[in-house]
């Protein structure tokens, strides 16, 4: 069947940070438009694209990550492919991973709001000083305990990943039995407590950002 090199994974990142992007800078214009929360439409309005603005800067920091460590960080083996399908679907799903922080809501009111902007409605020297108030929130202990559980979730996910391609350089720091010649079992750290702590590591990640 048809498939393509592994170190083409990259491409995956290459798509997921420009579309998040692109996003969330289309996200940061209509916010410069947002009337003032005046009344409780308003505030809804405004609450939702605080929550859309937090989840794609919190994704973007992730895809960026992901997309240096396939530089700097993965070993690909030279001779390694993967099936073209699975790659093709790998790059529709960055291309709308930022959909799903999105609410229609958020859709709707962002399209009047640069429409809005395009009268001449938006104030870009306020922009910046009215998105600071979108990260101010209610309930810092939750909001405080749930960036720590995404920012661990991505060192956590970084040392795996670390460790995993250490394993295929000669005196790597990976420990663990041969596997035939090009593997080794990885063992410690946190593989001692599941076999792919690197997922585990995404699903408490994506958890913390989409609450």
């Amino acid at each position: 069947s048809a498939s393509v090199p592994k170190k083409w994974f990259s491409h995956l990142y290459h798509v997921a940070v420009c579309c998040n992007l692109l996003g969330l800078l289309l996200l940061l214009a209509s916010a410069s438009c947002l009337p003032e929360p005046t009344s409780v439409s308003r505030i809804l309005s405004s609450v939702g694209h605080r929550h859309t603005l937090v989840a794609l800067s919190l994704l973007q920091f992730h895809v960026t990550r992901r997309l240096l460590e396939n530089y700097f960080v993965h070993a690909h083996s030279e001779g390694g492919r993967m099936q073209l399908v699975g790659y093709a679907f790998g790059l529709l799903y960055y291309v709308f991973l930022p959909a799903n922080f999105v609410t229609p809501e958020v859709v709707r009111n962002a399209s009047l709001d640069l429409l809005a902007g395009g009268s001449g409605a938006c104030d870009l020297r306020n922009a910046f000083q009215r998105m600071g108030g979108f990260f101010i929130d209610p309930h810092p202990a939750k909001e405080i305990s749930l960036l720590a559980i995404f920012f661990l979730g991505n060192l956590a996910q970084y040392q795996c990943h670390a460790s995993l391609a250490s394993l295929r350089r000669p005196g790597g720091r990976g420990k663990g039995k041969a596997s035939g010649e090009k593997y080794k079992i990885p063992q410690g750290f946190w593989f001692t407590y599941c076999s792919s702590p690197h997922y585990t590591c995404l699903l408490y990640t994506s958890d913390a950002a989409d609450e």
